[in-house]
């Protein structure tokens, strides 16, 4: 072995244990430092849910322990709380497909109202399918469904029951983010879905506006015409709130039915208004990764403080998840196999002209395999989930992305 060689064998090393001594402190600062991350949340009265590392959490309004109520491998989101506060509506891919679910909002075993019609996978560009986007006045959940008579771009409202049947279509062609009004003859929607589109600021086309639909009459309004983005309209009584970045931050803002007038009501400069959601007196808003509950009798923004104690993956050696990836490499892998750290894949090198088959699960992390022995492991901190797939070539284990 030459002296570079040793060198470099000696630095990889060395950079290995200083990885490994991390990990204590990430598992301490997981448990005890405030939650980040959070996303996708719903308030009812005392209490919040909202999404983190692909599941769906309560905690108390007052801030405090949050409490885990769905663990499945896959991804939950878009919880939304019934009315009366007993059940909890979000999208979940428990059954294979992504499907509405319910829960007890004190915790208990998921349900599924029905198998609802199935479709490709979900692309982060044009959203997520089976988005729940609340209740209505009779009990039923209001979903918007990435289905139009013309494909599976756009998405269109749907209501589904819990008790099970068919989802029932709305008149509306497509829309976005939306809310009933309170006695349910009419919505307030934006026509134009970019909720999921990474855009900042955009003045173009698919720039958002806020309309109402009046079923009774068939009859739509435009509220909102402002050069940015107007969306997640919620509807209180003779008041629509939502969110505009005619600021350039989004920020909440107040229409009123009557005068027809609008202003705004908070003031935040650096991040972003995300996901707000209207329950009994107050919004709940996602903002720098922080939760924010928004009161409409005061008009005050309060931050909510959440803290999660649990056994993450992230916080946990890569030696401690598998015996086949106990050990650190004593040397690179073999130059006939090729590994793919972005899209998790690790196999023979393919011909030039032949395509790489890949996974799409993001943030992976392989295992390199020769004649069924291991010889490397993947990130000792990897914020992964205890989940794999096997191949001849590699263990993929698949990541908890939080919220997104």
């Amino acid at each position: 072995m030459t002296w570079k060689a040793k060198t470099l064998r000696l630095a990889g090393w060395l950079g290995f244990l200083w990885i490994s001594s991390l990990a204590p402190l990430a598992a301490a600062e997981g448990t005890t430092g405030e939650a980040r991350l959070l996303r996708f949340p719903d308030i009812h009265d005392d209490f919040v849910v909202f999404v983190y590392a692909g599941d769906v959490w309560r905690v108390p309004v007052a801030g405090g322990e949050a409490r885990r109520l769905t663990s499945h491998a896959g991804q939950e989101l878009f919880p939304k709380i019934s009315p009366d506060g007993a059940w909890v509506a979000y999208s979940a891919e428990n059954s294979g497909s992504r499907q509405v679910w319910l829960v007890p909002a004190a915790g208990g075993e998921p349900r599924q109202p029905d198998l609802l019609h199935r479709r490709r996978p979900d692309a982060a560009a044009r959203g997520w399918d089976n988005w729940i986007l609340g209740w209505t006045a009779d009990g039923k959940i209001l979903v918007r469904m990435n289905r139009t008579p013309w494909g599976e771009r756009m998405g269109r409202y749907f209501t589904v029951d819990p008790a099970g049947g068919l989802e029932t279509p709305l008149i509306l062609p497509e829309g976005g983010s939306a809310s009933l009004s309170p006695d349910g003859t009419k919505i307030a929607y934006t026509p134009v879905d970019r909720e999921f589109r990474t855009w900042k600021r955009t003045r173009g086309g698919r720039a958002q506006d806020v309309w109402i639909y009046d079923f009774a009459a068939n009859r739509s309004e435009r509220l909102t015409d402002d050069p940015g983005t107007d969306n997640f309209p919620m509807w209180v009584g003779e008041t629509i709130y939502f969110t505009s970045d005619r600021e350039d931050t989004l920020n909440l803002f107040a229409y009123d039915l009557e005068s027809k007038k609008q202003r705004k009501l908070t003031q935040f400069d650096t991040w972003d208004v995300l996901w707000p959601s209207l329950g009994p007196g107050a919004i709940v808003f996602m903002n720098g990764g922080y939760l924010y509950r928004f009161d409409l009798a005061t008009e005050k923004s309060s931050k909510i403080d959440v803290r999660i104690s649990t056994e993450l993956p992230a916080t946990v050696p890569a030696s401690n998840r598998s015996a086949t990836s106990s050990r650190a490499p004593t040397s690179p892998p073999p130059a006939r196999a090729r590994c793919s750290r972005r899209a998790a894949s690790c196999s023979p090198s393919p011909p030039k002209t032949a395509r790489r088959a890949t996974s799409a699960a993001p943030r992976a992390w392989p295992s390199v395999f020769r004649r069924g022995r291991p010889m490397a492991a993947g990130s000792p901190i990897s914020p992964t989930r205890p989940v794999s797939t096997s191949s001849t070539c590699a263990r993929r284990t698949v990541p908890a992305s939080p919220g997104s």
